[in-house]
């Protein structure tokens, strides 16, 4: 594994089943500009030395997140908005920061380019199965609230999932939504993808895993049924909102959402058809349809779930510590150098 710290330190307990963590720390810890190209060339670095035995290779970045600090050389880019026309005056700030997350995303797809090349420089590309996927997505002001925190509409919950590799539909785009929690049943589904790959993909996990495998929906050889009728749960737990570029204002914590097919229902009891509201402006909570009272009690059962999970662990650590508590563990186990990361990248006030 190579990653860029953060929540994603090995105090944590990520390291575990690695042969090697990398975290690679950027010298200036309150600007991620420079990390992506020193952790994917760190990662073709391991990959020329064990390329030819199977791999498992988990890639983490922090690049295309703010603060945003494009090189200069893709600061030319995207200077307009997608029409073409001026900005908004009253949005400016906010187009600004969009347009900046842009320029970093190009950056990013070129760097990701070069570690392509170097799996086709090895002959990887012919067996090795890449999936890119994201923890979140970033707001701009599309429901008056910016970044990512604690409400989840779809411009902070629509993330990307790709697959690329040996019987992977090229272009292929289902419809049907998929979830995180799809992730390690298509890892590990017995499906013989192709002979070097078998071994990898065909490990059995000790416990039953939730989510579907999405391998055949992957491969373009079948609707997969069970996806229609999925719960897709999303929870945030942040006490904090940002109303503004760089302004927070609190919020009563927990946030929690389902979807299920095209509707969805979120705890501050929005809920929307996306099929035909994608930007949820239409709040169908008032109409109060029998498939809405479906979503609540499924939301309600969740619910109930976390909260059990969430006050055994604090049973084990001692009492109910507030996040940001002297108490909290999570505090304790930062470092100096890792607050000050995490502080840069907004998780921190």
């Amino acid at each position: 594994a190579v990653t860029e710290d953060g929540w994603l330190s090995i105090n944590y307990g990520f390291g575990r089943g690695f042969n090697v963590y990398v975290e690679n720390k950027s010298s200036n810890i309150t600007s991620p500009d420079g990390q992506v190209d020193a952790t994917f060339e760190r990662a073709a670095t391991w990959l020329r030395r064990h390329g030819d035995t199977h791999f498992f290779l988990f890639l983490h970045t922090f690049q295309v997140h703010n603060p945003y600090a494009p090189p200069d050389l893709y600061k030319s880019l995207f200077l307009r908005d997608k029409d073409g026309g001026d900005l908004p005056p009253g949005q400016a700030i906010a187009a600004h920061e969009k347009m900046l997350y842009k320029q970093e995303l190009r950056y990013t797809d070129d760097e990701l380019t070069r570690l392509f090349d170097v799996l086709a420089e090895l002959g990887l590309d012919k067996n090795t199965v890449f999936i890119l996927v994201s923890d979140h997505g970033e707001a701009f002001g599309e429901h008056g609230y910016y970044g990512h925190g604690a409400h989840l509409y779809q411009e902070v919950t629509h993330v990307p999932f790709m697959m690329m590799g040996p019987c992977i539909a090229r272009g292929h785009r289902p419809v049907q939504p998929i979830g995180h929690i799809d992730l390690a049943p298509t890892l590990l589904d017995h499906i013989d993808l192709a002979p070097t790959l078998l071994d990898l993909f065909s490990a059995k996990p000790p416990y039953p895993l939730p989510g579907n495998s999405l391998l055949a929906l992957a491969q373009g050889r079948e609707r997969n049924s069970a996806l229609d009728d999925a719960n897709y749960y999303t929870e945030s737990w942040s006490p904090m909102e940002a109303i503004g570029p760089h302004q927070f204002t609190p919020f009563e914590a927990p946030a929690f959402a389902v979807r299920v097919g095209d509707k969805k229902l979120s705890r501050y009891l929005d809920d929307f058809q996306l099929d035909e509201d994608p930007l949820e402006k239409h709040d169908l909570w008032h109409e109060r349809s029998i498939e809405l009272e479906g979503l609540v009690a499924d939301l309600g059962r969740y619910r109930w779930k976390t909260a059990r999970i969430r006050r055994i662990l604090e049973t084990r650590h001692g009492g109910a510590a507030q996040p940001g508590s002297a108490s909290d563990d999570r505090r304790v186990l930062l470092d100096p150098t890792q607050q000050e990361k995490l502080r840069a990248l907004g998780y921190l006030q």
